[in-house]
Protein backbone atom coordinates (compact mmCIF):
# COMPACT_ATOMS: atom_id res chain seq x y z
CA UNK A 1 0.00 0.00 0.00
CA UNK A 2 2.83 2.42 0.84
CA UNK A 3 4.46 1.78 -2.54
CA UNK A 4 1.24 2.71 -4.36
CA UNK A 5 1.07 6.00 -2.47
CA UNK A 6 4.70 6.75 -3.30
CA UNK A 7 4.10 5.99 -6.98
CA UNK A 8 1.06 8.27 -7.08
CA UNK A 9 2.94 11.08 -5.32
CA UNK A 10 5.89 10.64 -7.65
CA UNK A 11 3.62 10.82 -10.71
CA UNK A 12 1.93 13.96 -9.37
CA UNK A 13 5.28 15.62 -8.69
CA UNK A 14 6.41 14.82 -12.24
CA UNK A 15 3.25 16.38 -13.67
CA UNK A 16 3.69 19.55 -11.63
CA UNK A 17 7.33 19.91 -12.69
CA UNK A 18 6.40 19.37 -16.34
CA UNK A 19 3.67 22.03 -16.11
CA UNK A 20 6.12 24.53 -14.60
CA UNK A 21 8.66 23.84 -17.36
CA UNK A 22 5.92 24.31 -19.99
CA UNK A 23 4.77 27.54 -18.35
CA UNK A 24 8.32 28.94 -18.34
CA UNK A 25 8.80 27.96 -21.99
CA UNK A 26 5.59 29.77 -22.95
CA UNK A 27 6.68 32.88 -21.06
CA UNK A 28 10.08 32.80 -22.74
CA UNK A 29 8.34 32.82 -26.13
CA UNK A 30 6.74 36.15 -25.15
CA UNK A 31 10.11 37.91 -24.96
CA UNK A 32 10.39 40.39 -27.86
CA UNK A 33 13.07 39.33 -30.39
CA UNK A 34 15.11 42.53 -29.90
CA UNK A 35 15.26 41.83 -26.16
CA UNK A 36 16.18 38.18 -26.69
CA UNK A 37 19.10 39.18 -28.95
CA UNK A 38 20.31 41.84 -26.52
CA UNK A 39 20.17 39.50 -23.53
CA UNK A 40 22.10 36.86 -25.47
CA UNK A 41 24.89 39.43 -25.84
CA UNK A 42 25.35 39.22 -22.06
CA UNK A 43 26.03 35.49 -22.31
CA UNK A 44 28.13 33.38 -21.90
CA UNK A 45 29.92 35.77 -19.54
CA UNK A 46 26.83 36.35 -17.44
CA UNK A 47 24.49 34.23 -15.44
CA UNK A 48 21.32 36.23 -16.10
CA UNK A 49 17.99 34.64 -16.98
CA UNK A 50 14.57 36.21 -17.30
CA UNK A 51 12.57 36.23 -14.09
CA UNK A 52 8.83 35.73 -14.28
CA UNK A 53 7.89 36.37 -10.64
CA UNK A 54 6.13 39.70 -11.40
CA UNK A 55 3.55 40.18 -14.12
CA UNK A 56 4.30 41.77 -16.51
CA UNK A 57 7.90 40.58 -16.60
CA UNK A 58 8.91 43.21 -19.16
CA UNK A 59 7.89 46.79 -19.95
CA UNK A 60 8.23 48.92 -23.07
CA UNK A 61 8.88 52.66 -23.04
CA UNK A 62 11.28 55.34 -24.24
CA UNK A 63 13.59 55.14 -21.22
CA UNK A 64 16.53 57.08 -22.72
CA UNK A 65 14.53 59.82 -24.48
CA UNK A 66 15.66 59.06 -28.04
CA UNK A 67 12.08 58.45 -29.32
CA UNK A 68 12.85 54.76 -29.96
CA UNK A 69 11.18 52.04 -27.89
CA UNK A 70 13.33 50.49 -25.17
CA UNK A 71 12.56 47.50 -22.95
CA UNK A 72 13.02 46.76 -19.26
CA UNK A 73 13.05 43.07 -18.34
CA UNK A 74 13.09 41.36 -14.95
CA UNK A 75 16.18 39.20 -14.61
CA UNK A 76 17.69 36.85 -12.06
CA UNK A 77 21.37 36.23 -11.45
CA UNK A 78 21.66 32.43 -11.30
CA UNK A 79 24.90 32.58 -9.31
CA UNK A 80 23.69 34.65 -6.34
CA UNK A 81 19.89 34.46 -6.84
CA UNK A 82 19.51 38.24 -6.83
CA UNK A 83 16.78 39.90 -8.87
CA UNK A 84 17.29 42.92 -11.08
CA UNK A 85 16.33 44.71 -14.26
CA UNK A 86 17.94 44.68 -17.68
CA UNK A 87 17.18 47.85 -19.64
CA UNK A 88 17.66 47.28 -23.37
CA UNK A 89 18.20 50.32 -25.59
CA UNK A 90 16.08 50.05 -28.72
CA UNK A 91 18.57 52.07 -30.74
CA UNK A 92 21.85 50.40 -29.81
CA UNK A 93 20.77 47.12 -28.12
CA UNK A 94 23.01 48.20 -25.22
CA UNK A 95 21.98 46.47 -22.00
CA UNK A 96 22.16 48.19 -18.61
CA UNK A 97 21.89 45.78 -15.67
CA UNK A 98 20.36 47.28 -12.53
CA UNK A 99 20.44 45.14 -9.41
CA UNK A 100 20.89 41.37 -9.86
CA UNK A 101 24.05 41.61 -7.76
CA UNK A 102 25.30 44.79 -9.45
CA UNK A 103 25.65 47.59 -6.94
CA UNK A 104 24.57 50.99 -8.18
CA UNK A 105 22.52 54.04 -7.26
CA UNK A 106 19.38 52.81 -9.02
CA UNK A 107 17.72 50.72 -6.33
CA UNK A 108 20.49 48.64 -4.78
CA UNK A 109 21.79 45.25 -5.84
CA UNK A 110 18.64 43.14 -5.35
CA UNK A 111 15.04 43.82 -6.40
CA UNK A 112 13.61 40.70 -4.71
CA UNK A 113 11.33 43.00 -2.70
CA UNK A 114 9.60 44.39 -5.81
CA UNK A 115 6.09 43.07 -6.49
CA UNK A 116 4.78 45.67 -8.98
CA UNK A 117 6.14 48.03 -11.61
CA UNK A 118 5.00 50.15 -14.51
CA UNK A 119 6.14 52.81 -16.97
CA UNK A 120 6.10 56.28 -15.40
CA UNK A 121 5.60 58.96 -18.11
CA UNK A 122 8.11 61.73 -18.77
CA UNK A 123 7.44 65.10 -17.19
CA UNK A 124 7.07 66.36 -13.64
CA UNK A 125 7.41 64.01 -10.71
CA UNK A 126 5.55 64.56 -7.46
CA UNK A 127 7.70 65.22 -4.40
CA UNK A 128 8.68 61.91 -2.86
CA UNK A 129 9.80 60.61 0.51
CA UNK A 130 13.12 62.44 0.47
CA UNK A 131 14.40 65.97 0.96
CA UNK A 132 15.82 65.95 -2.56
CA UNK A 133 13.86 67.85 -5.20
CA UNK A 134 12.03 65.58 -7.64
CA UNK A 135 13.61 65.11 -11.05
CA UNK A 136 12.13 66.48 -14.26
CA UNK A 137 11.88 63.39 -16.45
CA UNK A 138 13.04 63.89 -20.03
CA UNK A 139 12.15 60.28 -20.84
CA UNK A 140 9.84 57.57 -19.55
CA UNK A 141 10.93 56.04 -16.26
CA UNK A 142 10.26 52.90 -14.25
CA UNK A 143 8.11 53.01 -11.14
CA UNK A 144 9.07 50.03 -8.98
CA UNK A 145 7.02 49.19 -5.91
CA UNK A 146 6.63 47.05 -2.87
CA UNK A 147 2.85 47.32 -2.61
CA UNK A 148 1.54 48.87 0.60
CA UNK A 149 5.12 49.80 1.51
CA UNK A 150 7.62 51.71 -0.64
CA UNK A 151 8.30 52.79 -4.20
CA UNK A 152 10.94 54.46 -6.30
CA UNK A 153 11.39 55.88 -9.77
CA UNK A 154 14.31 54.70 -11.87
CA UNK A 155 15.12 57.27 -14.55
CA UNK A 156 17.81 58.04 -17.13
CA UNK A 157 19.87 61.18 -16.51
CA UNK A 158 21.44 61.21 -19.95
CA UNK A 159 24.48 59.34 -18.60
CA UNK A 160 23.20 56.75 -16.14
CA UNK A 161 20.15 55.42 -14.33
CA UNK A 162 19.29 57.05 -11.00
CA UNK A 163 16.82 56.34 -8.20
CA UNK A 164 14.31 58.78 -6.72
CA UNK A 165 12.54 57.54 -3.59
CA UNK A 166 8.85 58.10 -4.22
CA UNK A 167 7.07 56.48 -1.30
CA UNK A 168 8.08 54.96 2.00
Amino acid sequence: MDIKILLVLSALASCVMAQEADKQWVQEQSIPPVVRVALQQLKPDSAYVCSFHVNPFYLRGDFDGDSIADYAVLIKNTINGKIGLAVVSGQSNRVEVLGAGTLGKAGGDDFHWMDAWYVYPRGKVEHGATELPPPELKADALMVEKLESASGIIYWTGEKYEWYQQGD
